[in-house]
Formats: C-alpha cells, sequence, structure tokens
C-alpha cells in the first residue's frame, strides 16, 4: 500500500477519523462518544484490513504512545461536555476521573510500564455514559452524597456515607422493577 510522510495510508486514514470523529461528541454527547469508542477500539483492526502486509510499520511501532494521545484527545472532548452538567457532584466526578486518567497515561509515556493502566483505568469513560444515559433517559434523576447515619457502628455509618441516592423526581409512570410502594417513596437507593 502507499506511503504518505512515511506513514501508510490505512494509519493516516484511522488518524484522521479518530481525529474527527470526536467532534460529533459536541452535537450528540452519547452516541459520539460511542463512536469515538468505537473508532478507538478498531483502529489496529481498520489499519490491518486496509494494509495487510503493513508496510507502512510507523503505526504499528509507535502505537502506544500515538493511541494514548489519541484517547487523552476524544477523552478532552467528553470532559468538556461535561462541564456543562448541571450536577455539582457528577461534573466534579468527571473532572476528578479524566484527571486520573490523564495522570496514568503521562505516568506511562515516561515510564514505559503498561502495567500502570491498570493501577489508572479509564473509569472516565464508563461515568460520561452512564451520566449521559441519566441525562439522555432520565433527565429529572439527581445524585447526591447520602449523609444519613445507620446508627453506632462505625462501619455502618462509613457504609451509608459512601452510597450515592438517585433522587427521581417527576417520574411518569412506575420505573422496571419496582412496585408501587417503592416508586411512591421519595428516594430511591442503589
Amino acid at each position: 500500500m502507499t506511503e504518505l510522510l512515511g506513514i501508510g495510508i490505512s494509519a493516516l486514514a484511522v488518524i484522521l477519523i479518530r481525529l474527527l470523529v470526536p467532534f460529533s461528541i459536541f452535537r450528540w454527547p452519547l452516541w459520539g462518544g460511542l463512536a469515538a469508542v468505537i473508532a478507538d477500539t478498531l483502529d489496529v483492526v481498520i489499519i490491518t484490513v486496509l494494509d495487510p502486509n503493513n508496510t507502512a510499520n510507523f503505526y504499528l511501532q509507535h502505537y502506544t504512545e500515538l493511541d494514548k494521545a489519541l484517547d487523552i484527545y476524544f477523552l478532552l472532548f467528553m470532559m468538556i461536555v461535561s462541564l456543562r452538567w448541571k450536577e455539582k457532584l457528577a461534573k466534579w466526578t468527571s473532572i476528578s476521573l479524566f484527571a486520573y486518567r490523564a495522570i496514568g497515561v503521562a505516568t506511562l509515556e515516561i515510564t514505559h510500564i503498561r502495567q500502570l493502566l491498570f493501577v489508572f483505568p479509564n473509569l472516565f469513560v464508563w461515568w460520561f455514559f452512564l451520566w449521559e444515559v441519566r441525562n439522555k433517559y432520565m433527565p429529572n434523576a439527581q445524585i447526591q452524597a447520602d449523609t444519613q447515619k445507620a446508627g453506632n457502628n462505625p462501619a455502618d455509618n462509613a457504609a451509608v456515607q459512601a452510597r450515592a441516592r438517585i433522587l427521581p423526581s417527576r417520574l411518569s409512570g412506575t420505573p422496571l422493577g419496582m412496585d408501587k410502594d417503592e416508586h411512591n417513596r421519595k428516594d430511591v437507593l442503589i
């Protein structure tokens, strides 16, 4: 296959896809984010299909550095979208998880120890999808820290305080898996 600047056309196509697809996150956060994750997942597959002989070995030789840079690139788009969320706890959780992942990727680039990605997993993308699904399908649900005390046992208190509470408001009908009595309560614990 032909090359341009020492990079195979298949690799350039993947890089272009990975640079352009994240812009859809601004218009369609949930579906654009999903498209960016799919592009990230299939990048090596696309290169292999378009260039089975791998005549331009550049992309695979520098895969980790380029892939992680493109990952942070699309995660940055998601983080920018999360700054528009109204709920402060969701927004700060998003910022914290993005920063944690970015620190992990930077540490990987400095040390070249791939096992660090187990210590710095990409929890941000899953938080983003969880919250965007909530925004799309349960826009009135809120999340807040539970400050109730369970009793005198310190272990119980810590567990109660660590829980999050989803407070449905103005939901029409009964949510799946709930009977009418559960639905009529003011709060539902998860």
